[in-house]
């Protein structure tokens, strides 16, 4: 049987002010509202600003746009967005990379609303600090009360990065270092989802005996307080495996990544 549905979308409309390039846009939904969250490029691209808007009426009005990153003279890209709803009420957590200096070391900046989007909190630093360090490519989960973070720290440690909070955001537990350090390549482009409260992680790495990349996986059973559990290797060292993908669904965990021009799956 072929079932087919007509499906129309409203017209196109621009949300951005028409001052620059925005780029790298990401979004969230929770319920009708939608919450948007972007990079926006000067006229030159010599700075860049972290920017946010809403729209809670599915897309007809959007809200005055917001600036989320408080230094224009530091160069803040890759953002991030999760929208939480509890009992205590909706809370939207953006982050995104920031450098430092002029040069390439960068920070995770976290900055949250606790009204939904109308208003939000103080930026501060998710990730710890150091010099020859790029912290990027940061994603957030969350469930119930709890916000988990994970990003890629590239220096010599070359591990990942974990944090999590248990209260909506107000503080968050000390970092916690995971992956397997190495001298060749930092952990890239880690992906997490949530087993109830128990994160499980994703990323790819060059691993010491070769140059291409392989898939690795680490979960937590205390719900983010440790990962007893080791690391595990899902693709083969020759392979040359990136940009993986995670998802849970009841026991089952899936894991997808890119190989070359084909697609793998593991389960």
């Amino acid at each position: 049987y072929i079932y087919s549905m007509s499906i129309s979308f409203k017209s196109v409309e621009n949300i951005t002010p028409n001052d620059g390039v925005a780029a790298e846009v990401q979004l969230a939904v929770d319920g009708n509202t939608i919450h948007l969250v972007w990079t926006k490029y000067n006229a030159d691209s010599t700075q860049t600003l972290i920017q946010y808007a809403k729209t809670s009426d599915g897309g007809d009005n959007f809200s005055t746009v917001k600036t989320l990153s408080a230094n224009p003279t530091k160069m803040a890209f890759n953002p991030q967005i999760a929208v939480q709803t509890n009992s205590s009420g909706t809370y939207v957590h953006t982050g995104w990379s920031e450098r430092v200096t002029d040069s390439t070391d960068s920070v995770i900046k976290y900055r949250r609303s606790t009204d939904g989007g109308d208003n939000f909190l103080t930026e501060f630093d998710l990730s710890d600090t150091g010099t020859n360090i790029q912290q990027r490519w940061q994603k957030f989960a969350t469930k119930g009360d709890y916000v988990y973070a994970v990003w890629e720290r590239g220096d010599t440690s070359m591990t990942l990065r974990f944090r999590m909070s248990t209260d909506n955001g107000t503080n968050f537990q000390t970092v916690i270092g995971l992956g397997a350090s190495g001298t060749i390549g930092s952990p890239g482009f880690p992906q997490i989802a949530l087993k109830g409260f128990d994160p499980h992680i994703v990323w790819s790495k060059l691993v010491q005996e070769t140059t291409k990349k392989t898939i690795f996986y680490r979960r937590s059973n205390s719900s983010g307080t440790s990962f007893s559990d080791g690391e595990i290797q899902l693709s083969n060292n020759s392979e040359n495996a990136n940009y993986p993908q995670i998802a849970i669904n009841g026991d089952n965990v899936f894991v997808v990544w890119h190989r070359y021009n084909s697609i793998y799956l593991s389960l």
